[in-house]
């Protein structure tokens, strides 16, 4: 075999991975680009129990995650800024998993939890 057939093959060899890659960037692109189970939006919560629930569950890990601040807050002092911003952030995610009406549940949930009192707003 000489010089110019060897750089034949090996052009062919290259153009032939380039074409298989080529065709399997497309077809993972339209596997990620089709809308199935996993890409479907998620439905908010629309009951009041439900919205109890998500805020029970959601304060009670803050709880979990945060328990010497969560005493301290209990017992009077005042609430630390890592506490203020996890309960701020644990409010926005409630809020993005239920509909509108049933936002003062998170604060009920929270007041009853936290500190200890019961009220409802709904």
């Amino acid at each position: 075999m000489g010089f110019e057939q060897l750089a034949i093959v090996g052009v062919i060899v290259c153009g032939t991975i380039a074409l298989l890659a080529f065709f399997n960037t497309l077809k993972i692109s339209r596997q990620l680009g089709r809308k199935g189970p996993a890409r479907r939006a998620r439905r908010l919560v629309g009951t009041p129990e439900g919205a109890t629930a998500a805020a029970r569950s959601i304060v009670e890990e803050l709880v979990r995650n945060h328990g010497p601040q969560v005493e301290e807050a209990k017992a009077g002092g005042p609430a630390g800024r890592e506490l203020t911003e996890a309960i701020e952030e644990a409010r926005t995610y409630y809020l993005s998993r239920v509909e509108a009406r049933y936002k003062p549940v998170f604060h009920d949930v929270l007041d009853e939890l936290v500190l200890g009192k019961k009220e409802s707003s709904t």
